[in-house]
Order: structure tokens, then sequence, then C-alpha cells
């Protein structure tokens, strides 16, 4: 793979301590109890892998703003949200003043390369000439690719979205490719934005292949004013919005599996918005093109029939083990994030001779 991540170590991020992940595969599923730290894991990854870039970093934490809040919400509220990608624990040195500490730490194996992150900050109270308070929050970073000499940078984020850096880097590549499809992602506008990419950038016909591998009455795709048409051998021309969130679904991941070959996918809740019924024939087909494209997949869900269809890939290939099932839980008394992980043949074995539950 271009991009493989063998290896995740998630020191501290978000409410994750002390998490190891190794032995990944090409799709690794997440599964675990609510707030067991699933969608908190694809955005350690997405996060490490634009680290570099502030900018990228606060848009990514707004993904977690509540539904339907307009742009303008950011305002004063930027470090609310930025901060959360930090842990955070409260210096009980002092007496009188308690400080809080936010902390990183984020090791990882991408392409055979250590690729490690770190940043620790503080959040300070600042007035103007007008005696006018305002949220600023202070924070360095340590950044190490292979055995290369580490950079080093420290970074002042204020409420208002202003952002100074005593040694300024300008924000390069991303340190690899990744895609997040966050779980409130809209699926028709997401359609029409990748369909539109890759009808114009790349080879109608090969896109045209993978997704009749998935259906294949759909002869053809097009875009009219940023509307999607699909042309079906048994239902004639209908707009996409005519079809059920499922299909518009199974069509998003078949464009973004064409876009992002040789690359990183990170889906939150894979099973949302697809009906039960087609859970056999979409994830199977899932897995099989993940590995025939090169993608390494993360995913979570909560759905148990999503994981015994999932591995039902297993089932169609013996040779080889694509799949693992990655279940986190919160340890009671220390709060740290643990994990079992089971190759695809452990999990299928579990479930069908002990009906074992993976989730928990």
């Amino acid at each position: 793979m271009s991009d493989f991540i063998s290896k995740l170590d998630i020191t501290t991020f978000r409410g994750i301590k002390q998490l190891s992940l190794s032995d990944l595969s090409v799709v690794n599923v997440l599964v675990g109890a609510n707030n067991s730290g699933k969608t908190s894991v694809l955005e350690a990854i997405k996060y490490l892998s634009i680290s570099h870039d502030v900018g990228k970093s606060v848009n990514l934490a707004f993904l977690r703003a509540p539904v339907g809040k307009e742009p303008h919400s950011r305002d004063g509220k930027i470090i609310d949200y930025f901060s959360t990608f930090y842990h955070a624990e409260v210096d009980d040195d002092t007496v009188e003043k308690k400080q809080t500490h936010y902390s990183i730490e984020i090791d990882s194996i991408v392409s055979k390369q250590p690729l490690s992150y770190s940043s620790s900050g503080n959040i300070e109270v600042q007035y103007d000439s007008r005696g006018i308070s305002q949220k600023v929050f202070n924070f360095s970073t340590k950044t190490q690719i292979g055995t290369s000499k580490p950079t080093y940078e420290e970074y002042s984020l204020s409420d208002t979205g202003k952002l100074e850096s005593k040694n300024p880097i300008l924000p390069t590549d991303d340190f690899f490719n990744s895609l997040y499809m966050h779980s409130g992602i809209s699926y028709y506008h997401s359609c029409a934005r990748f369909l539109s990419d890759a009808i114009m950038n790349y080879n109608k016909g090969d896109l045209l292949n993978v997704i009749r591998s998935f259906d294949s009455s759909i002869q053809d795709i097009s875009i009219v004013n940023d509307s999607v048409y699909l042309h079906n051998s048994i239902s004639g021309t209908l707009p996409l919005f005519a079809y059920g969130v499922g299909l518009q679904k199974a069509l998003l991941l078949s464009v973004i599996l064409y876009l992002y070959k040789g690359n990183i996918l990170l889906i939150d809740e894979i099973d949302n918005a697809i009906n039960m019924a087609a859970f056999r024939d979409i994830f199977p087909w899932f897995v099989k093109k993940c590995a025939d494209f090169d993608v390494q997949a993360f995913v979570t869900t909560h759905s148990v029939e999503a994981i015994d269809a999932i591995l039902e890939a297993e089932s169609e290939n013996n040779k080889t083990d694509n799949i693992r099932i990655i279940t986190l839980r919160k340890t009671p008394k220390t709060h740290q994030t643990i994990a079992k992980i089971r190759t695809g043949k452990q999990a299928r074995n579990d479930r069908e001779n002990f009906g074992m539950e993976l989730r928990v």
C-alpha cells in the first residue's frame, strides 16, 4: 500500500489515553460501547495527516459542531472546539490557582516510516487596551518523520481565529492522503462534488466500471447544473435524489474508492443510512474493492449485522486476511483505552463457534 498505517499509538488525544493499535490491515473495523473512542481514533488519524496545518485542524474540530450551525457560529468558539482535540489534565500543584494542561501525543508507522507528533499548551485570558478579554490558546508542537531532525513550532491561537507563530512555516502537503467521512456528511451533495471531480479529471469509463461492480443496471451517470442523474437499464433516467440514501451512500463509496486509490479512508458509522437487507451486498463488495484499489480503510459501526456482513468477505477469500475487528474499551479505574484486535479469521471463528459478542 502507498500509505499503509501498520501501527498507531495514541498516548493522548481527546478522551483517549495509552491506546496501542498494531497489526493493522486493509479494512479495520472499530467497535465498542458509546464513548469508547471509535470516532476519536478516526479523527486522530486525520489530525495526524494535517497536523502541520492549524487551519485544516480547526476545520476538522468543527465537524463536531451541532448540525445546522452557520459558519459565523465559529466566532468566539474556535478555542472551545480546537482544544477538545487535546487531553486536558488539571495541575493541582498549587491550591490557589489550578492550571489546566493540554496535550496530544501520537506515534505511528506510515508506509514503513515512523511519524510522531506531540503538542502541549494552555489557555489564557488576555485583555486588550480597552479592557476587553479574549481567550488565547498557546501551544507548541513537535513533529518527526523517520530519522530526520524533529521540527518544533510555537503557536498562539485566539478565539477570533487569529493565528500567530514564533517560527512560521508555510503549510505543505499533508503527511499522508486521507479522506474523513464523518457521520453527519450529506451523501447527495458529497456525491455531486466527488463525481464532478472524478468525471472532469479522470476516466469516466473506469469510474462507471467501479459503480457497475456494485449495481450492474447503472448504464451511465451525468451531472446537469449540480444535479446528479443515473441512467438505469431498469428504471430509466432519474435524479439521484429520487433514490434512497442507501444507494446514495453506496454510490458515494464507489466514487471515493475510485478517487482515493492507494490512500486512506476514514468512515464514521459506515452502516448509517444503509438498509440492513443490503449489508451482505455492500460490505463484502467494499472489502474487496479496498483490496483491489490498494485502499486502507478505518470504519466504525455499532451494528453486529454490519460486522457479520463484513466478515462474509473473509469466508469468500481464505487466502488473505484483509480484515481487523478492533474492540475498544475504557478501563474503569484508569480510564485508559484498551483494544482487543482480532483478525478476520479469528473474529469469524469467535462469532460462528462461540456466538461471541465482538462489540464489548
